[in-house]
């Protein structure tokens, strides 16, 4: 099919990397481990407030410890944000409800420092025992931390100026929570509180809140940063792998060398350390940079490879797409919604004469003409409304109209929108020619029925006569009448012999009968004995086959009487027909058999007529012809094992026409073979 697919290329695949694991999901999962860290840090420190255990409290000695409604603040945030990663409403709601009491517990806190006020929410769970100024209460900063993380948990799922204000209130609530973990790291306490350590902030509710930090940060993937990290390209592939180092790595190597530095009083040494460390470090982000970039660079080539061989597999399957509809015997076309053509086969070609290229771009009405476009547009407005839809109508070709079967199926987009349709169109012409001669066929066999009927009425009525004729031939002397007589009882027994042909004609046998190929004959001539006297046409027999042979009689008398009936409508006035039979052997099989000759001395056949003499629906007989005489004929032929072969000439001093049908003495049909009503072919090729 030309311009099978116009926009055809190769599929623009952007590259993709770590296509075997889904960030998403890695996020996710990351996610609700933040979410059940906090839920753990809750628990285990309540746990610890409930069995006074110092380290669950406090981690280490002299630290800060975390107060029973911070704790308490750590469940309801890992309780919302383990249900936020839920995409149910009904769950949502609970997740925004964990958040409010997140968001209350920092707020009632907060309200205490700057009412200078008691709640009463301090010790609700367990008493202090420390000797603080506000037992119990969680520290400022950590307060203001519960606010800024409950409140980015309910604006997390709003919309879309909402939910970048969650984020940046998400990446505050990390800094500050990674402000204090870098200030107990290197001793700096006003990054985790006041100088006082009763309000300060414990380290592991700094690690907590970097956790919901992060835990916020992830939760959205349609975010600024999600989107980074869930890409799949480069940049997401780049940021997974060196945000951990780049935030971490500094932090350490400051832990890890100016602290100790400062404690030594060896500041300059320290800092020169650290100057080194952080060199090596950005050498070391180099090659992990360069070895992710070759890699992805490989990834890459590979993916243009895949795309070249997907492109040639394209490729290919439309050449064979191509290959199959261009040899297809219906027209097949794509027509667009302005009903031009797009796309159509070869056989547009040969129905029409023009090139594909020269239908292309031009519309249904200037290719095929107004009258078939009117005739056709109804079926093409059902098809525009969706439906598929067929008519039969004549369709234009080289050599005048045919019937054809017209379907058109719509092409609708994903919203069910009109593109086009596809259009195939079928001839149906000699389907509907078979039709109409299968009709004439009943009609035929119907008159056969009744004169076979009217046949066997006759005989009563000429036997009488025939009795009568005798009784008078008896009882008179006069010699005059008596030959009168004789001659009308000749004529009676003609009448009778030919009622009795035409009841042997018309009679089916149920399985194959042994019979002589001369009695066939006999009983086809006296059929055709009338034209054969009016034409002058002389008969000659030739008989040599004395062996019966195995046959339906009435299909094999069919086929002579349509052979010898051809040849008489072949012939002029005092022409001649040979009748012969013989014994004979047909070398292509061994097998033994009889061949049967008709030959008649008309005006022959041209090679034209000859290659197409035995194609259904082929005639030479105009109109009063059906075409299908030798046709059927052959295909009874070759249904008993045998043939039927032709010579013929045009030639002035040697014309003429000669069948010769094979028939094996031994039917090769079996006796359980169903038997259909007989087919009549008299004289139509």
């Amino acid at each position: 099919m030309e311009k099978l697919s116009p926009r055809a290329s190769a599929p623009a695949l952007a590259p993709r990397f770590d296509s075997h694991l889904d960030p998403e999901r890695i996020l996710r999962l990351c996610v609700q481990a933040c979410a059940a860290s906090l839920i753990l840090l809750g628990v285990l420190v309540l746990i610890g407030w409930s069995l006074d255990i110092g380290a669950l409290m406090s981690i280490l000695p002299g630290y800060v410890s975390m107060k029973p409604n911070t704790a308490s603040g750590f469940l309801a945030s890992g309780a919302a944000l383990l249900l936020a990663t839920s995409r149910r409403a009904g769950v949502l709601l609970w997740s925004s409800l964990a958040a409010a009491v997140t968001l209350l517990l920092g707020a009632l806190s907060l309200a205490e420092y700057l009412l200078h006020a008691d709640l009463h929410i301090d010790q609700l769970l367990f008493r202090d025992t420390m000797q603080t100024i506000d037992p119990g209460r969680m520290a400022y900063i950590t307060a203001v931390a519960f606010c800024i993380g409950g409140l980015a948990l309910l604006l997390m799922h709003g919309a879309l100026f909402v939910r970048r204000l969650s984020q940046a209130l998400a990446l505050l609530l990390a800094t500050l929570s990674l402000a204090s973990i870098v200030g107990y790291l290197y001793g700096v306490s006003a990054l985790y509180g006041s100088f006082n350590n009763a309000n300060s902030m414990a380290l592991h509710t700094g690690v907590g809140f970097l956790i919901l930090g992060c835990g916020l940060v992830l939760v959205r993937h349609d975010s600024t940063i999600g989107r980074l990290l869930c890409a799949r390209e480069r940049g997401g592939n780049l940021a997974r792998r060196l945000l951990p180092l780049l935030v971490g790595l500094p932090i350490l190597l400051g832990y890890l060398y100016l602290r100790p530095a400062v404690n030594l009083g060896q500041l300059r040494f320290g800092m020169a350390l650290f100057a080194v460390t952080l060199s090596l470090a950005g050498s070391l982000a180099m090659v992990i940079v360069g070895r992710s970039l070759n890699r992805a660079e490989r990834q890459q080539r590979e993916m243009m490879q895949v795309a070249a061989e997907a492109a040639a597999a394209i490729e290919l399957s439309e050449r064979e797409l191509r290959l199959v509809t261009d040899h297809l015997p219906a027209l097949i076309a794509y027509i667009d919604a302005s009903e031009q053509f797009v796309r159509v086969n070869r056989t547009y070609e040969q129905w029409l004469g023009r090139a594909p290229e020269q239908i292309v771009g031009h519309t249904l009405r200037e290719v095929l003409g107004a009258p078939y476009a009117d005739r056709t547009r109804h079926i093409r407005k059902a098809a525009r409304r969706g439906q598929t839809s067929s008519t039969e109508t004549p369709h234009p070709t080289l050599r005048g109209e045919r019937a054809a079967l017209i379907t058109y199926v719509p092409d609708l987009d994903e919203k069910g929108r009109f593109r086009g349709f596809v259009c195939m169109v079928m001839d149906v012409e000699d389907q509907r020619r078979a039709e109409a001669a299968l009709r004439q066929n009943e009609k035929l066999a119907a008159v056969g029925r009744l004169s076979s009927s009217i046949a066997h009425e006759i005989n009563n009525p000429v036997d009488a006569a025939m009795n009568l004729l005798y009784l008078a031939r008896e009882q008179t002397a006069d010699a005059e009448i008596r030959s009168l007589l004789e001659i009308a009882d000749s004529e009676l027994k003609r009448v009778a012999n030919i009622a009795g042909e035409t009841l042997r004609f018309h009679k089916q046998a149920d399985r194959p009968e042994r019979v002589l190929a001369a009695d066939l004959f006999a009983s086809v001539l006296m059929l055709h004995s009338r034209r054969l006297r009016n034409n002058r046409i002389e008969v000659l027999r030739r008989e040599r086959a004395l062996k019966p042979f195995e046959c339906f009689e009435g299909e094999i008398r069919q086929v002579l009487n349509n052979l010898i009936a051809n040849a008489i409508d072949a012939m002029l006035p005092g022409g001649r027909l040979l009748l012969r039979s013989r014994p004979a052997v047909d070398w292509a099989s061994g097998q033994h058999g009889i061949a049967l000759t008709i030959a008649d001395t008309g005006s022959g056949m041209n090679e034209q007529t000859r290659n197409r003499i035995f194609e259904a629906f082929f005639t030479t007989k105009g109109i009063g012809g059906t075409g299908l005489g030798l046709w059927i004929s052959s295909e009874i032929l070759i249904r008993h094992g045998g043939h039927l072969k032709l010579r013929s000439s045009t030639l002035d001093r040697r014309h003429g026409t000669v069948f010769v049908i094979f028939l094996p003495l031994n039917s090769p049909l079996s006796e359980d073979v169903p038997i259909s009503e007989p087919l009549y072919i008299f004289g139509n090729h």
